[in-house]
């Protein structure tokens, strides 16, 4: 029976694996994103697909957490490290010389949302925005739109102290018990 179950199991797990060697497996969106208010998450939607990132800390601006998050930035000739024109390599050079601002019709739109909050298109350039942690900055290809998913939602850090304990232990051959407080570290001892 043990071999039955090796026998069916071998091929899906092997094409898996080939896959994953391959890189045509790729992470869920939602599971790189920021999980609570120490960063600024990130959403990239180029029309074609849409992923995410983490920039941990507070990061100078909407520039910095996207080039945080691991997304490789070009800007335009004219405003080379303020107006996003590529993110990887999207769009091609061919289709996009990045000279001037792109046409209305074909650019990176950037959008912001503060904790909590829905998008809110950006009046500023990528290196004006500065982004609050615990936000998200989202950027979407195209005429103006949004991002195909909503901002993530985080969850704040956790205001309360760890819980202490104590334990007692049984007495000793001189007759002698010892408590333990573990948020403490230190042990008292007393007559029986």
């Amino acid at each position: 029976m043990t071999q039955l179950r090796h026998a069916r199991l071998g091929p899906p797990l092997a094409i898996a694996a080939l896959l994953a060697a391959g890189g045509v497996i790729a992470t869920p969106a939602a599971a790189a994103t920021c999980s609570s208010t120490d960063g600024v998450s990130v959403v990239v939607d180029s029309g074609n697909g849409i992923q995410t990132g983490c920039a941990p800390g507070d990061p100078a601006s909407a520039w910095a957490a996207l080039e945080s998050a691991g997304f490789r930035l070009e800007g335009t000739q004219r405003f080379p490290a303020s107006f996003i024109c590529r993110i990887n390599g999207y769009p091609a050079p061919a289709d996009e010389p990045c000279v001037q601002t792109p046409p209305a019709t074909a650019y990176w739109a950037l959008w912001s949302a503060a904790a909590g909050g829905g998008w809110t298109y950006s009046s500023t350039g990528a290196a004006s925005l500065n982004p609050a942690p615990g936000s998200s900055v989202g950027v979407a290809f195209g005429a103006g739109r949004q991002p195909g998913m909503a901002p993530p939602v985080v969850s704040p850090p956790s205001t309360t102290a760890p819980a202490t304990t104590s334990t007692t232990r049984a007495p000793t051959s001189s007759g002698t018990t010892s408590a333990h407080s573990e948020t403490a570290g230190a042990q008292h001892t007393s007559a029986a």
